[in-house]
This record gives structure tokens, sequence and C-alpha cells, in this order.
């Protein structure tokens, strides 16, 4: 009995997961028929003792227990439950490291032997599992072991959305039937696939009357990793004999490491290229991206976390880029560092690429991926573990690209290959207005691809302007925004440039933001829709910015950001030329039309008088004014509109959005024509590694406004998140600290305090 104790001490975590025969050996000598009358005599002596009376109830319960979990079953069948090793309660890690070592990667395959123990020889196990017991290489053994030792009669996969009560895609279930006895040689084994009905309804369906395939069983542990494949054996050579697959860059910390191009305007040491998961099949995308690498010797490499760093053996290689999603979607690959979640597949012979590429964009191509791994995010070990007929797709490659692969291209200004110029271009208005303001793309830049090289003079840079600053209004002498971008259109255009091609562009621009009517000329599109479609096209991280006076007739200015964010300065000089110059002369224009009555001056001189108040507010960068860099200490963080363009814009636009024009009282628009849709500040994923008080006083607990906070940081935090609480290492961005506290910080740095 103090066996059976201790056995049953864990019951509440261990439940049938408890074998009185495996435990201590076997721990029914007796069988409980024989226990019984002992323990009803017992209870009968003991009855008027509570306590002893109540050991002996326990006592023929446990004892009861043991025999049911001891027994023999002619069918075991259940909805196993499931959880990860690195999530299992230490007791039950424990159990099944000592029990069910073969089976412990999951609860899930630990009870699938459970059941097979509970089941009399020849008998049945039915469950509903997880089914990444049948592909993941951590299963491997507990795989070879069940096709060795038990046969198959089932096995059904029924893929996400399974169940009546359980919605969305949740976990990926296998309906499996097995019989506790080892399979003989010619051994088979039903294989039925609904992973691709969307519905419990459909999959029921598939389970009564859809195709049913006869798989050997045996021939299963001849598989990659003794995968468990639902399709009839193919005699066909692994795509592993062809080509090798690699996981992308974990840099830890998107948000520090990752912007898109156009957030500067050049490559410098601080960039590379890096390339995305495709998120459509594509000849040539993904690439739209830098990552912060600084020649590998910066942050990334030296105190970050970042795993996954690409071997030079695959940099600079061509090959195929993969999505590491549910649908693996295909692009060219040609050596870039590539990011997590997208697997370049590299031929071992150059030679192979092609019928590669053919393969791999093939629509079936997923399909057979699936048949060998159903989690929803497949390791990048997998795309390569399919069968490949190298010499069919050869021939199909020969079809389809006769005169060999595509050379790189791209008509999308989102990506690095765009040549910049408005014709043939996917979003000409949007290029135009780029090229407008001065903006260049990386192969105007000196930027060189494989096979696509940097691109001279097109013949619009005499038409960009020259401070960056293009008003929607005549201003300073300067023709008004529509009629300078209809100029650049007749130059890049030529003789195909008319009014109807005017009105073309802004019916298509129309018709792909899905707006109800098309603007009436180029100005009217600007001054209405141009910044929130730029936003859109640009990922919310806008290198145009058009600033305004809330005023649907007033001022409104095109800035590009970069000289906006330009160093040793210049930023600032640009912010305060469109400050006091541009919108200067807006102000005294109006207020000569107020002294000689014009209609509207007064509301005009008003607004305009607002935004020049905001814009001075952003050069003084006093909260919520300023710029916080959540990875940069205190004393480098910028003191008034003193961007660091390498911190991007998500970040550097913060003064601008925060800033709210006043009407009446009331907050007005913002003095951003629109609100870039998914900019966040709050916090970011992840936690920061813990920073010395000094430099990163935002990770250590404060009391807004306490002498202490003075003293050990020169001001108080401004609009800190949570006063009188202390941060847990997460990576917040919403922070504000006053100029006095920077130049403080800055003070101390240099030893002057």
């Amino acid at each position: 009995m103090e066996r059976l104790y201790r056995l049953f001490q864990k019951a509440s975590v261990l439940g049938s997961l408890i074998n009185p025969r495996a435990a201590e050996g076997d721990l029914l000598v007796a069988e409980f028929h024989e226990l019984q009358p002992l323990l009803e005599q017992v209870l009968a002596q003991e009855s008027q003792d509570d306590t002893a009376h109540e050991m002996a109830v326990t006592a023929r319960g446990l004892t009861k227990a043991a025999e049911i979990l001891s027994d023999q079953f002619t069918l075991v069948a259940t909805n196993v439950p499931f959880i990860g090793g690195s999530r299992q309660d230490g007791v039950l890690a424990k159990h099944l490291d000592i029990y069910y070592l073969d089976a412990k990667a999951d609860l899930a395959t630990a009870m699938i032997r459970r059941m097979q123990a509970m089941a009399s020889n020849t008998c049945s196990i039915a469950f509903v599992s997880p089914q990444t017991w049948m592909f993941l290489r951590n299963y491997k053994d507990f795989r070879l072991k069940t096709l060795r030792s038990s046969t198959l009669n089932c096995i059904a996969a029924l893929g996400s959305r399974a169940f009546e009560t359980i919605t969305g895609e949740v976990v990926n279930v296998v309906l499996s039937i097995l019989t506790k006895a080892a399979p003989v040689d010619t051994a088979h084994f039903l294989g039925i696939d609904a992973n691709s009905a969307g519905d419990v309804l459909r999959k029921g369906l598939v389970l009564m009357s859809g195709d049913a395939l006869e798989i050997k069983q045996l021939e299963q542990t001849g598989n990659p990793d003794h995968t468990i494949v639902l399709a009839r054996g193919q005699n066909l050579p692994r795509l592993s004999e062809y080509a090798t697959s690699w996981q992308g860059l974990v840099t830890g910390d998107t948000a520090r490491f990752v912007i898109r191009f156009w957030e500067i305007s050049c490559l410098n040491s601080t960039w590379e290229y890096f390339i995305s998961s495709p998120s459509a099949s594509a000849d040539y995308c993904g690439r739209d991206s830098l990552v912060r690498w600084e020649q590998a010797r910066g942050v990334l490499h030296n105190d970050s976390g970042a795993h996954n760093f690409p071997p030079a053996s695959v940099i600079g290689k061509t090959g195929v880029l993969l999505s590491q999603g549910k649908t693996a979607r295909a692009t060219l690959f040609t050596g870039e560092i590539f990011n997590d979640g997208s697997v370049p597949i590299i031929p071992k012979h150059d030679k192979d690429l092609a019928a590669l590429y053919a393969f791999l964009g093939w629509d079936g191509y997923t399909s057979e991926v699936r048949k060998i791994n159903q989690k929803l995010i497949m390791g990048c070990g997998y795309f390569i573990k399919v069968p490949f007929d190298l010499e069919r797709w050869q021939k199909v490659a020969a079809e389809k690209y006769p005169n060999g692969l595509p050379q790189p291209f791209s008509s999308d200004p989102t990506q690095w290959l765009f040549n910049g110029h408005p014709v043939g271009a996917d979003y000409p208005l949007h290029v135009a207005v780029a090229r407008l303001v001065g903006y260049l793309w990386p192969r105007q830049t000196g930027s060189n691809f494989p096979e696509c090289p940097a691109l001279g003079p097109d013949g619009l840079e005499s038409l960009a302007d020259q401070d960056g600053i293009v008003c929607l209004t005549p201003i300073r002498g300067e023709a008004a925004a529509g009629d300078r971008l209809r100029g650049l259109f007749a130059a890049a255009f030529g003789s195909e440039w008319s009014n109807a091609k005017e009105r073309e562009l802004l019916l298509e621009t129309a018709v792909a933001n899905e707006a109800k009517k098309a603007a009436a000329d180029l100005g009217d599109w600007l001054r209405q829709s141009f910044f929130a479609e730029h936003c859109k096209l640009f990922q919310s991280r806008p290198f145009i910015w058009q600033i305004w006076d809330g005023n649907p007739h007033g001022f409104s200015a095109l800035v590009n950001y970069h000289r906006l964010a330009a160093p040793n300065g210049q930023g600032r000089k640009t912010l305060e030329l469109l400050t006091y110059t541009y919108l200067g002369d807006w102000i005294d224009r109006q207020k000569l039309d107020q002294a000689d009555g014009v209609n509207g001056a007064d509301d005009r001189l008003a607004a305009a008088l607002d935004l020049q108040a905001q814009l001075k507010k952003i050069l003084d960068g006093e909260p919520p004014y300023d710029i916080i860099v959540r990875w940069k200490p205190l004393h480098q963080q910028a003191i008034g509109w003193d961007p660091d363009i390498n911190d991007g814009v998500r970040l550097n636009i913060r003064p601008f959005l925060n800033a709210q024009l006043r009407k009446g009282g009331k907050a007005g628009a913002g003095i951003l024509r629109a609100k870039p849709g998914t900019i966040k500040w709050a916090k970011d994923r992840g936690k920061e590694p813990m920073r010395s008080k000094d430099d990163f006083p935002w990770f250590w607990g404060w009391e807004e406004n306490t002498p202490a906070m003075a003293t050990d940081f020169g001001a108080p935090i401004s609009g800190a998140p949570s006063a009188g609480g202390s941060f847990d290492g997460n990576r917040w961005n919403d922070l504000h600290y006053s100029r006095a506290a920077k130049e403080a910080a800055r003070a101390r740095h240099r030893g002057e305090g």
C-alpha cells in the first residue's frame, strides 16, 4: 500500500499516464478481487475511527484505480491531450523521461504509448492527436518504433478546423487507428487526406466518401526521418540530393535592425540589402528591406542575441527563395542576406536552377510538402524532403523558359530593382511625385545587383526640387505642385503625354485605392489623396511627408523626408526653411489678403499661424514633440529636431504625428495630411537587456516628478506610461524626456556633472 501511495501521489498531474505494471515492478501482486475482502474487513473494524476509516476508503479507491489502469482492454480510444516538452510541468517531464523516453517530446505521444500498453495483444487503439508526430524530426524514434511494433490500420489527416467547438486554425490533427501487433511484411494501412477540406462537414464527407490510399506500412521507414506520408510510394530521389536549404536570419529585434530601403536616401556602411519572405510567387519580389549589418561588426553580431546568420556558402549564390508560411511562395534568389520566414533553396549545380524554379513555383509543390509536414509553419529542412523528378522538371523548364530564366527586373517601386522612371511603373503617379521632391531609387544612387547594374541619369533630375520642399500652391516664385508634376510627366512620357493620359492615370489610382471617384486633376489628387495612398503603398513608412495647416484651401507642402533627416544639422535647416521661409511667405500673403478684406483670409491666416507654432515646437523638441530611440542611451538622444535617419521613419515621424492643430479649443487634424496606418510606439515585441541606470533610466523604477528623478537624470520623465511603476524589460518606445534631461545626460557623459 505504501508503494501504491507513492505511485498515486502525483495523480493530479499524471492521471492515466500512471501504469501500475511499469512502476516499481508489477505493483499488483494480488488481484483486486483478492484484496477487496481484506479492505472490507478493515472498513468494518475501523468504522468507529474516522481517520482509519478515511484511510481505508482511500486505500480501496487507489487499489481500484490501480486495477483499472493495469488492466488490458479490447479498444482504447480518446482525443489525447497535448503539450510540448518546453511547457510541461516538472513532475510530468520527469515521469515522461523515465517511462516514455521515445515519446517524451509531447504529452500526446506519451499518451499514445500509454494507450498501447493498456490494449491487449492484437487489439486496437484509436486516437485524435496533433499531426506533428507524423513528420517532425524530434519524433523520429517514436515513429520508427511505432511503424515496426504496431500495425497501422488507418491514418486520416484532418488538418485544422476539424472540431465544431474549436474555431480557427489552432492545431492540425490526425485520426489514427492502430492494432497492437507487429506488422507483417505486406502490411498496408488506409490513408485519407482531409487537410484541405475547409470545415467539419467537408472533412466528414472526405472521411466517408473521399479518395483513400492503400499505403505499404514498412515503406514509410525508408522516408527521410521515417516520416509518415499519406501518398503512394514514389521511386524518386528526394530534392535534397540536388539542393540544400537554410533558415533565415533571426534578428531578435526587427524594429531596431530592419527598415525599408526607401527610409534612407542611399546605401551606407550601416545597412545591407535584406531579402524578405515573398508575399506572392513572382520572379523578383521580397526586395524591400535593409538590415543593420554594420559590416558584420556591429551590435547585431555582437550584442543582440541574433542567430542563424547566413553562411558564406549561401551569400552570393543563386537559387529560389520560398516563404515559410502555410503556402510556399517562390521567387528567384540572388544571394542577399535573407530573413527568418524565408527559405533559400540552393541547387548543388547551377545547371539545375531552371528545373528547380519550375518545380518550386508549381502550384502543386506545397501539396507535396504538406504530405510530409502539416505543421502551419514548417522547418526549412522539410522543403527539400519531397520526391523530385529532375528529368521531368528539366523538360518543363525548357518549355517555360526557352530563353533561360527571367533577368532581374521589377516595375514595382517598393522593390529595390526598380529603375525609378514613371514610364512602365506600376504606380507612375507616386514615382513621379518622388522624383519631383528629389528621391532616387537604389540603382540610381550607385547600387548594383546581380545582372542588374546601376543606372545613369535619365533626364528627369533637372526637374527635381532643389531643397526637397514642393508647395501645392505657388510660393516663393515656384509653380504649384500640380503644374510642376505635369511638367515632369511631359518630360517622362514625351509625345505620349496628354490631358487624356493624365485622366487615365488618375482613374487608375482611384480604382486601385477603391476611391469613390477619380480626382479632377493632378493638383486635386495631390491635395486630397496622395499622402494616404503614399503611406499605404510604402507600408506606413512614408518618405514624402505632406505637411498642411488643416484648412482645405490653406498651406500644404510635400517634403522629402531625407532632407528633413539629413545629418550634420541639415535636417533642422530644412525644417526651418519650411517653417520660416515657405510658410512665412504664405503667412505674409494671408496678412495682406486679410488687410484687403479677401474672403477666407482670416481662417487661412489663423490655420497657418497654428501650423507654424506646431513646427516651432518640433524644432524645440520638448515633450511630446521630442524623439526618443529606445536602444540609444540618454546622452545620445536628439535634442530638438536633430533626427538620425538610421533610426527609421517610425521613430522620427513621431513629433509630426503628435503635433495637433487646434481649432476652437478642440483638437483638429494633425499636421500630416493623413496618419500612416500601422505606426505604434507603445512597445515592441520582446524584452530589452538590462541597461545602465544612468544611460537607460526608462528600464528602472521611478516616481514621476520626485526629487530623486531630478537628481539622477536631470529632469523627470514626461509622459511615462505608468508613473510610480517600473519597466519589466519590455521594449518601450513611448517615452518622453525634456531637453533639460537630455542636456544634463550629455554633460554627465562629458564629465561635466
